[in-house]
């Protein structure tokens, strides 16, 4: 199912050997976004979720979709794939040892055997995640984007983006049915974890009692993205709790197309991250 699809003017499939491609995926779907690095615009972006549960299942569906947006199917000066999921983690830099990467992750999540265990560096000389593929999602995409780089979606969507005002900030983001949290103090992450949630009250449970954690006061900053309206109950009931409330904007100078604003911006500021990020 198609959720959302914009199109800037100026975009020219003929053009896409100079885009950027940038894919946000998990198995309960994907989003994709066109940019042109040239001049630092957002031209395409579309949104589709499928009930797949599995890596197979949404290899299906993601081939199946790409007789419905052709421009998958082109060529691309780069790909990047943000792959969405729980089984991932952040380490100090310091504890993580040269080519082991693997041990560590099975000491802690237990490595599976269709899977690829890889790290990206999240806050130089600080920490970096150790996240897993599965092999069947790496190889689809390798395939398909022979170019194509892999990244943990959450080291897009929480890349530091706070002004330095506030000592404790604490970033939420929803997709689907994964609420992800991270928590900044003083510029550095302290916290980071997935949740699973089917309503609006999980959503709520989760972030209070992660901000009962860190003590969290007046001062303390809220940042939103993702698929929170900011109409609905959550919001309201959010903004009761937090009084510092902020939804997640794009990041200049990069600059997405018009169309875009017929949705508020935090709910593809995850993707625009991913195309930017590193």
């Amino acid at each position: 199912m198609n959720c959302s699809r914009f199109l800037d003017d100026s975009f020219e499939s003929i053009n896409t050997p100079g885009y950027r491609l940038s894919i946000r995926c998990s198995t309960g779907g994907f989003s994709f976004l066109v940019s042109d690095p040239s001049t630092l615009r957002h031209l395409m972006l579309s949104e589709h979720s499928f009930p797949s549960v599995t890596p197979y299942s949404f290899k299906l569906e993601f081939l199946n979709a790409l007789k419905q947006e052709p421009v998958l199917n082109l060529r691309f000066q780069e790909t990047r794939i943000g792959w969405q999921s729980s089984r991932e983690m952040l380490v100090p830099d310091n504890l993580i040892p040269s080519d082991r990467e693997n041990l560590l992750f099975n000491s802690i999540l237990e490595n599976k055997r269709d899977e690829t265990i890889y790290t990206a560096a999240f806050q130089e000389k600080t920490c970096s995640f150790v996240f897993a593929l599965p092999n069947l999602i790496r190889d689809l995409f390798r395939d398909l984007y022979p170019n194509c780089q892999f990244f943990p979606q959450s080291l897009a969507t929480f890349q530091p983006i706070t002004n330095g005002e506030h000592t404790l900030s604490i970033r939420v983001d929803k997709w689907q049915h994964d609420l992800t949290i991270a928590v900044f103090q003083n510029k550095k992450i302290s916290f980071l974890n997935h949740f699973f949630v089917k309503s609006e009250t999980d959503c709520l449970y989760y972030m209070l009692q992660v901000s009962r954690l860190f003590v969290s006061g007046p001062e303390t900053e809220l940042i939103l993205s993702g698929r929170i309206d900011p109409k609905s109950e959550l919001a309201e009931r959010v903004k009761k709790r937090f009084p510092r409330i902020v939804w997640a904007q794009h990041v200049p100078p990069w600059v997405p197309s018009y169309t875009f604003h017929a949705e508020p911006a935090h709910y593809h500021f995850p993707l625009t991250q991913l195309a930017i990020c590193g």
